[in-house]
């Protein structure tokens, strides 16, 4: 036991130290090791949720963590671009939205996003008569609740993929979420 507090004691030493001889660079010495902390932890959780975590990068100045994974990458942040390639026939939530998890690999996609209007059921309608008028194939709502999080999805088929809007309330806020997957 004793052991091991005088190599924590070390450690600490050498990077305290480390941070500190570092002159004018202090505070980004000091920011990395926070950031790789940062990482390290998400990587951890991450990895207790799947196996199929391979790499997981933290960007402090872009506010984005990649999660890299044998599906596919999961990019999640704040008002984050739509991913190149996803559908421009799928309309989006109106009154204003942020996007704030992105994942897309071979025409498939997964988008989450935040809206500013909470009225989920008037989101549902616009974007039901938007499929609609897109010329999708549009089916019936259904409640499902996944991990506890109770959520109406409606699904559609058209111009060549399967869609699924899910619409619901995560962290006290309102979502919408689109999963896309290509048919053949």
């Amino acid at each position: 036991m004793r052991r091991r507090v005088v190599a924590c004691v070390a450690v600490v030493g050498v990077v305290v130290g480390g941070v500190l001889l570092g002159g004018c660079g202090a505070a980004d010495k000091a920011e990395k090791a926070g950031e790789d902390a940062v990482e390290k932890s998400i990587a951890d959780a991450a990895k207790k949720q799947s196996d199929d975590v391979e790499d997981v990068e933290v960007d402090s100045e872009a506010g984005t963590i990649t999660i890299e994974g044998k599906d596919g990458t999961l990019v999640l942040g704040e008002d984050l671009p739509l991913p190149e390639g996803f559908p421009t026939t799928l309309p989006l939530p109106e009154g204003g939205h942020t996007v704030n998890a992105v994942a897309g690999e071979d025409g498939a996609f997964e988008v989450s996003m935040f809206v500013t209007d909470p009225d989920l059921r008037a989101h549902e309608q616009r974007i039901r008569a938007g499929l609609d008028a897109d010329g999708y194939a549009v089916g019936a709502t259904r409640d499902e609740v996944l991990d506890g999080v109770p959520q109406r999805v409606v699904p559609a088929t058209g111009h060549r993929t399967t869609v699924e809007v899910r619409l619901g309330v995560a962290v006290g806020r309102a979502t919408v979420h689109y999963s896309v997957t290509p048919r053949g």
